[in-house]
């Protein structure tokens, strides 16, 4: 078994399966380019254990000359550590230290969530939705993302026992992170979309018996199991394509975050209800409050 296979075969449960699929795929495109460098004597080492400093800049050189992004070298560069450090070797580590402009990563840009007239439009146009069932489906689960936060692995995941209209919450279970990192959490559902998931559910009860009886919100009615992940794009696509725009799930769990920040929701409640194990993941990534309503909170402070 060679070293790669070592590393895939032991780290096989301990990331989430999307996760552990890409990673085993950038892994394995990692160690076909070392073996084109080892091959042109541009790599010295023989495998993962002995690489040295200068063998990652080497690496990182190789990468920036192919005109890839810097965050694309800095992804390949952290997937390269991973197998070096479960090798027992350093090297990344001292690369880091000596030279540093290798590994510099750009800041991200936080993605802008719906502007308020763009969601006042999408749930106007989610409410007016009643047939045919997977245009409704479609709609309830574009509802759920923006209504109550939840990331494309949760919404497929979402349980018909775990969703309480009457109170409006819900219960995720099916989290990211699986078992490793994930927990489970509740989440309260927007009052606007509720009405959108009530007429879903209703329907759904009235649907042949894979559909009524599944213990998935959204399921595939041959069977009453998960829904392809195709299903939910092409029904994302009708919903553009009558609001006007395109949008995707990021953007509507963002947008949720924004609307409970702007509607005055304390940052630490609205990191717990979608499910961030810190409230910098929230604030950096999700959503922090609006330029023009920070001027207005400190003006309105002034006694002028």
């Amino acid at each position: 078994m060679t070293q790669l296979d070592a590393f895939l075969a032991d780290y096989r449960h301990v990331y989430a399966e999307g996760t552990y699929v890409t990673l085993s795929r950038q892994l394995r495109k990692i160690d076909r380019q070392l073996i084109d460098l080892r091959a042109s004597g541009a790599i010295l080492s023989s495998d993962y254990s002995d690489m040295t400093a200068e063998d990652i800049k080497t690496y990182g050189v190789y990468l920036r000359n192919k005109a890839l992004s810097q965050s694309a070298i800095v992804r390949d560069l952290g997937a390269l550590r991973k197998i070096c450090n479960y090798c027992g070797c350093p090297a990344v580590d001292r690369a880091r230290a000596q030279y540093p402009l290798i590994f510099y990563a750009p800041g991200k840009t936080r993605l802008p969530p719906l502007s308020y007239e763009d969601y006042d439009t999408l749930v106007a146009i989610l409410l007016d939705i009643e047939r045919p069932f997977p245009l409704l489906r479609a709609a309830a689960s574009v509802a759920v993302a923006v209504g109550a936060g939840l990331r494309p692995v949760e919404v497929a995941g979402l349980r018909a026992c775990d969703v309480s209209l009457s109170k409006g919450l819900l219960t995720v279970y099916t989290v990211k992170g699986g078992l490793t990192y994930g927990k489970p959490r509740t989440a309260p559902i927007r009052p606007e979309v509720r009405p959108i998931l009530a007429r879903y559910m209703a329907q759904r009860a009235q649907a042949p018996l894979t559909v009524a009886r599944s213990e998935l919100v959204f399921c595939n009615p041959s069977s009453g199991g998960a829904l392809a992940s195709n299903t939910y794009r092409v029904g994302k696509s009708r919903i553009e394509g009558l609001v006007g725009f395109k949008f995707d799930f990021r953007t509507l769990r963002r947008t949720y975050a924004q609307l409970a920040l702007d509607e005055g929701a304390q940052l630490a409640s609205v990191s717990l209800v979608l499910g961030h194990t810190n409230t910098r993941t929230t604030e950096n990534a999700y959503g922090r409050i609006r330029p023009d309503m920070a001027i207005a909170d400190i003006v309105g402070r002034w006694s002028i």
